[in-house]
C-alpha cells in the first residue's frame, strides 16, 4: 500500500520540483497541492514521482484533475481486465494522451495481441505496450531473441519476459555504454 502524506509524513523532495514546474505553467501553487492531494485520493498509486515522469507533467496533470477521471475511464474501458492503478503507476505519461489516441492505441494493440487470451494482464504488467510501435519494437525483439514465429504467444505465457528482452536489448547492443564511460 503506497504511503499517504501528511504534516506528519511530509511529501517527498520531488514535489518540491513540480511546484516550480507548475508556476512556470501558471498554476498557483496552492491549487497545484490541493489538486495532487486530489490525484493522490482519486488513486493511490499514482503518487508524483519524478524518476517516471518529468515535473512539468506532473504540473499539467495536476492542472486538470477531471481530464484525469476521464483518462482513467478510458483506459479501464479500453483494458477492462486490467488494474488502471498498476498501470498508471508505471507509465503515468499515458494519462496526457488525449482519449481519442488512447482508445485507437487500444484497438491496434487488441487487433495485434487477439490471439493472446489474457491481454489485459499483459498491458497491467507490461504497460508501455500500449503504444503500438513500442509493442511491434517488442513482438519483434522476442522474434529475434527466441527464434519463435509466435511472439504472442511467448509474451501472452510470460509478460514479463518482454522486461527481460527488453533490457538484454540494449546492454547486447554495440553502443551500450559508450555514452556513459569515460574514456
Amino acid at each position: 500500500m503506497p504511503v499517504r502524506f501528511s504534516r506528519v509524513f511530509p511529501r517527498p523532495p520531488t514535489f518540491s520540483h513540480i511546484c516550480p514546474a507548475g508556476r512556470r505553467q501558471g498554476v498557483p501553487e496552492q491549487l497545484l497541492r490541493g489538486n495532487l492531494d486530489e490525484l493522490e485520493a482519486l488513486l493511490p498509486e499514482l503518487t508524483p514521482d519524478v524518476s517516471k515522469m518529468r515535473a512539468g507533467d506532473w504540473a499539467k496533470l495536476a492542472k486538470d484533475i477531471n481530464k484525469v477521471a476521464t483518462m482513467l475511464v478510458v483506459i479501464k474501458t479500453c483494458y477492462p481486465g486490467a488494474n488502471v492503478g498498476r498501470i498508471v503507476a508505471k507509465v503515468p505519461k499515458v494519462l496526457l494522451k488525449s482519449p481519442e489516441a488512447v482508445s485507437a492505441d487500444a484497438a491496434v494493440v487488441r487487433r495485434v495481441l487477439a490471439a493472446a487470451s489474457n491481454l489485459d494482464a499483459i498491458i497491467e504488467e507490461v504497460p508501455y505496450l500500449m503504444d503500438p510501435a513500442a509493442l511491434a519494437q517488442s513482438l519483434s525483439n522476442v522474434c529475434r531473441w527466441y527464434n519463435t514465429q509466435d511472439p504472442v504467444s511467448m509474451i501472452a505465457r510470460n509478460p514479463k519476459l518482454l522486461l527481460n528482452v527488453e533490457e538484454a536489448d540494449l546492454e547486447a547492443d554495440p553502443l551500450y555504454g559508450e555514452l556513459t564511460t569515460a574514456g
